[in-house]
Formats: C-alpha cells, structure tokens, sequence
C-alpha cells in the first residue's frame, strides 16, 4: 500500500468464536481519545462457528475484516496478517476485552517517550478482582496490577497504588493480551512469535528476546483494559493441555536466550515456578494446594519434552 494508505497503529484483534463479547470489544476500540484517522481496527476471525465475522460485516462497516479459512491459533494467525497491516505499531487485542478510551492513548504515549521500547502492554483487571469495572471507561482503579516475570519464570501480577506508579515500568516479560507492538522489531528479530510454540509461552519468549536484543519492554499502569473471558481453570483435558506446553515452551524460551551453563542454573527455579501459578486464576485454597501436587509431573513432562524439541529450536537460539 502507498504511504497515503499508512496509520500509526493497527489494532488487531483475533476472533475465534467470540460473538458474545464483539460488540462490549468493538464499541470500546471505537471510542478512543487516540485521533480515529490515526488507527485502523482489524478483526481476523479464524473460522468462527457462531457467525461473528458475518456479525462484523454487517455491524462494523469500520472494522476492516480478514477470514482466515481455518484457525491457525493465535502465533501463525498473527504473523500471517502482519504484512497486511496499515500501521506503525500494532495493538494485539484478545476479543474478550473492554478498553477505556485513554488505552490506546496512553500506550502510544509510553512508546514515544522511550525510544528504546518495542512493546507496551495494558494494566488488565480480570473479573475477580475488586476493581473489575469494565463499564466505567474513564475513572482509573486506585490499584494496578503490574504484570511482569518473577524469579521462577513465570508471569505474576503484584498491586500498587496507581497513583504512585510512573506512566510505564519496564519489564522483562508481560502480557500480550492488550499491547502495542513497534512493527520494526519484526525486521529487528527476524520473526515476531514463535509459530512452533503455537500457544502458551509464546510472549514470554518474544519478551525475553525483545530484553535480549538491548529493547525494552514496558508496562504502563494507566493504560486500562478489562478482560470479561468466563474462562476459568478447571481440571480438565483444556488445561491439561495448557499446562503441558507452558511448561515445555517456557524452558525453551529461556534456551533461546540463554547460555548453555545459565540455563541449566535456571532449569530447578524454571520448574519450581509451574508449582506457583495458582494465584493467577482466581483459585479458591484447596485448590491452590492442590495445584502444585498436580503440578510436579507436569513440569518434569515439560522439561522431557523440551529436551526433545531443542534440536528444531536452536536455529533460533540467539
């Protein structure tokens, strides 16, 4: 496209079967108080089986639609559309969101007062917690939840008063759920998200790369979102499933960008972390004491399988 089609952010928001949550998603992406000729909004639905991408074209006339013929899941839908997009930056957004009109605004912002900065993520409130209030756009929370990776690896969240946070925090790693990404770290890495990863442990490792290359990655407490998704975690096959590539895909994003002699340091404190998740999703105490007994087989599986898949990793190690 010529330079007069360009914007400065696409927004991107990937639609699989979340007709429930498009309008609460869409109407909140729509009233911004980010100058609307300066963003395009992009919904890709990847196959939906409720009709959300008919629901799209006959509602959202503004909302540039991509249907994608099966669903790639969220790594290889990405990078497939990113050669399609308008924008400077782009904002990934999980359907299941409601954003409050500074979002956009305030991680723009961020990203232009530090030049060095490839990603900003959103402070997300998930629906148990006490600040979850995703019909009122305008007011910020008196608490933020800081999201970044603990010393175990894994992604944690810690409250502070919001009043006293900065307007972005840097961060090893956050969530990609409601960021905005420089489109030049695409060039800068050679690839953005892991597509062999497919889900699960896919931003971690894209963060770690993004510290590992001298980038910043950065959270920006004023930058609020609310994630309305009914998920929760229950023991089933789905979160087995979870469990099982978050634990491979989380040591093999560490291997990426680590030093033979550092990662096998990390590897006891990279396993321990799968033990103390639980906090979270919300859990009720029995099971988050029973999370972590469930826990020890799954990370040894994880290490086992991640031994294994390292040969078609390395070419990526940096």
């Amino acid at each position: 496209m010529g330079d007069e089609n360009k914007v400065e952010v696409s927004v991107l928001i990937p639609v699989f079967n979340g007709r429930r949550f498009l309008d609460k998603c869409l109407q909140s992406v729509l009233d911004q108080d980010f100058p609307r000729d300066l963003y395009e909004i992009v919904a890709v639905d990847n196959a939906s089986r409720d009709g959300s991408a008919d629901y799209i074209a006959a509602n959202y006339p503004d909302v540039r639609l991509i249907r994608n013929e099966r669903n790639f899941g969220p790594d290889a839908g990405v990078a497939k559309v990113l050669p399609l997009l308008r924008g400077r930056y782009f904002a990934y957004l999980s359907q299941d969101i409601v954003v409050q009109r500074h979002w956009l605004k305030a991680l723009y912002d961020a990203m232009q007062h530090e030049p060095q900065a490839r990603m900003a993520a959103s402070n997300i409130y998930f629906t148990w917690w006490p600040e979850y209030k995703p019909d009122d756009r305008i007011n910020l929370p008196e608490r933020a939840y800081v999201c970044d990776l603990t010393g175990y690896g894994v992604l944690d969240y810690y409250p502070v008063p919001l009043a006293e946070q900065p307007e972005a925090i840097q961060v090893l790693a956050t969530e990609l759920a409601a960021a905005l990404v420089d489109l030049r770290v695409v060039q800068e890495m050679g690839y953005l998200v892991d597509e062999d990863f497919f889900m699960y442990g896919d931003v971690i490792d894209m963060c770690l790369r993004i510290n590992s290359m001298g980038f910043k990655v950065l959270f920006v407490p004023r930058s609020v979102v609310f994630n309305e998704s009914d998920w929760v975690l229950k023991f089933n096959r789905r979160t087995l499933n979870k469990a099982l590539r978050s634990a491979r895909n989380n040591l093999l994003a560490f291997w990426k960008v680590c030093y033979d002699v550092e990662f096998l340091a990390l590897v006891p404190r990279l396993l321990i972390g799968h033990l103390h998740r639980g906090g979270q999703h919300g859990l009720s105490r029995w099971k988050n004491m029973l999370l972590p007994i469930a826990a020890i087989p799954i990370a040894l599986w994880g290490l086992w399988a991640a031994i294994l898949h390292m040969p078609k990793t390395a070419p990526k190690r940096r």
